[in-house]
């Protein structure tokens, strides 16, 4: 039992440092102003300081973490005591790692100066896996 927490707890410190521990690498080659809009072509139509790019990671690990306890907590929070099973736990470990991919990306996108057709891709395996999980 011991065990499992550790790993659960690795897992979730991984998938939330992960986007700043890329961020950290990138940091000294980004240039001092960064593209953090971008339009539905993928072309960068908004700019702003270098410390601007952590914003949008910061709110995601944040919002991701708070859904992530709150799906994992579902049973404690159920008056009925009969929320949250196995589906419910696999969905807050690929909802965490789906944010954590996706704040990555908006960083590796302003390094890049656009976005391409990646994040199509990240959303669509996203919706394809929560179709596998929720089949029942």
């Amino acid at each position: 039992m011991k065990t499992n927490a550790f790993l659960r707890i690795l897992f979730v410190a991984t998938a939330l440092l992960l986007p700043f521990a890329y961020a950290a690498y990138l940091w000294p080659a980004l240039p001092d102003r960064v593209p953090v809009h971008f339009g539905a072509d993928g072309q960068p139509d908004g700019f702003g300081r270098k410390s601007e790019l952590l914003v949008a990671p910061t709110i995601l690990m944040a919002v991701g973490f708070a859904v992530y306890l709150l799906l994992r907590n579902l049973r404690r929070v159920d008056p009925k005591q009969n929320a949250g099973g196995e589906m419910v736990r696999k969905l807050a470990d690929g909802l965490l790692v789906f944010l954590s991919v996706l704040a990555v990306y908006i960083v590796h996108s302003a390094k890049a100066g656009e976005t391409g057709k990646l994040l199509f891709v990240c959303i669509g395996l996203f919706f394809a896996w929560l179709g596998n999980v929720m089949h029942s």
